[in-house]
């Protein structure tokens, strides 16, 4: 449950984050001011992973006064990361409140009437063009997943190295009847 909340959560965050920047870019036609937009947007994404982080830790500190989760008998019905995908819900929440309001950009909005707004075919990112480009960001994206979500593969021994084996045998132990 966690990996496919994490995955779907991943997958949203990324489609949304490449729609606002390119809605910023197309909403700023001086060259100056939207490179100033673009530059602070990027440089102040990385925020959210912090104020995650944070909301994690606080969340840990008191998971035990929040509601418990109907879950099946054996599972943590407090467990911090259920409580932390739930934050996801905030600005998913905000972005589908606010989303009427937001203007469409002009540069769209032109091209939508003079009708030269197609949809560019799948097949299209493999044309000889745009193929080197395809397979470099491809390779780049799998590397920034792995990075990002390979990390749940990594037992706890190698995570934390120095853990006494015993310990980690009864925990192992202690959690079978639960997988």
């Amino acid at each position: 449950m966690f990996v496919l909340f994490r995955c779907t959560t991943f997958v949203g965050v990324c489609v949304e984050f490449v729609a606002a920047v390119t809605w910023l870019s197309e909403l700023f036609p001086d060259k100056r001011k939207r490179e100033l937009v673009l530059g602070w947007t990027l440089a102040v994404s990385s925020l959210g992973g912090i104020f995650v982080t944070e909301m994690y830790n606080f969340i840990g500190d008191h998971r035990m006064s929040l509601p418990a989760f109907p879950i099946a008998e054996g599972f943590d019905a407090h467990a911090t990361w259920r409580y932390a995908l739930l934050t996801g819900l905030i600005p998913g929440l905000m972005i589908a409140v606010l989303l009427p309001f937001v203007p469409e950009s002009s540069v769209w909005l032109e091209r939508k009437r003079s009708g030269t707004l197609k949809r560019p075919r799948f097949g299209e990112l493999f044309a000889s063009g745009l193929l080197r480009t395809t397979l470099v960001a491809t390779i780049l994206s799998a590397c920034a997943y792995a990075a990002a979500f390979g990390t749940l593969q990594v037992t706890v021994a190698q995570g934390v190295p120095g853990l006494p084996e015993k310990e980690l045998k009864e925990a192992r132990t202690q959690m079978l009847p639960l997988i």
